[in-house]
């Protein structure tokens, strides 16, 4: 299987838990925006689409902040029968108005269940996407959803590099909806 990662606004720099997951995974591939800084919406749906194309076989999507949203709403363009799971992290709220101006047209988030099997993993205290919104999304994409505490926004900044915790969700995913949730925990940058 194919793990598709999929970064949010800005990508994700080195000593991010994407871009260890990039490095030790054999089958990972991680999409390329051509404009990390200035996102438009159609632009990143359509290159999901062009990398999901690029591959063979079942796909696992593995998206963080806006990179969760950008998934979100590829599922409503695209055929989705390839995708086996997905693991969305700390989505992005780009309904805010406090969120930069430039992730404006990546609303509204949609609302219908996600037609694959996801793991949604939030946070109390994430600066983008209050833990009720999170709780909200997990509701209406019909999600499993594991609490991860009171860790930020489960980047790079907040002490999530190297993580292993996160290796049985993706192994488990494609049973989202049947597997236990557990605690996660906070670990060092590599």
């Amino acid at each position: 299987m194919t793990q598709i990662i999929v970064p949010g606004f800005q990508g994700s720099p080195k000593g991010h838990w994407q871009y260890w997951l990039q490095e030790i995974s054999a089958n990972a591939i991680t999409v390329q925006q051509d404009d990390w800084f200035n996102p438009e919406v159609n632009a990143w749906v359509d290159r999901l689409q062009e990398t999901v194309d690029s591959t063979s076989g079942p796909i696992q999507l593995v998206g963080h902040s806006m990179g969760a949203i950008t998934i979100a709403l590829w599922a409503e363009k695209y055929d989705t029968s390839r995708i086996d799971s997905a693991v969305l992290v700390a989505p992005a709220d780009t309904e805010s108005d406090y969120l930069p101006k430039e992730i404006e047209g990546f609303a509204p988030i949609p609302t219908v269940r996600l037609p694959f099997p996801t793991t949604l993993i939030g946070s109390h205290n994430d600066p983008y996407m209050s833990f009720v919104r999170v709780i909200h999304f997990a509701n209406v994409w019909d999600t499993a959803f594991i609490d991860a505490g009171f860790v930020g926004h489960i980047n790079k900044d907040s002490g999530f590099g190297q993580w292993p915790e996160l290796l049985p969700i993706l192994e488990n995913a494609h049973r989202a909806n049947h597997i236990s949730k557990p605690l996660l925990r906070r670990t060092a940058t590599a």
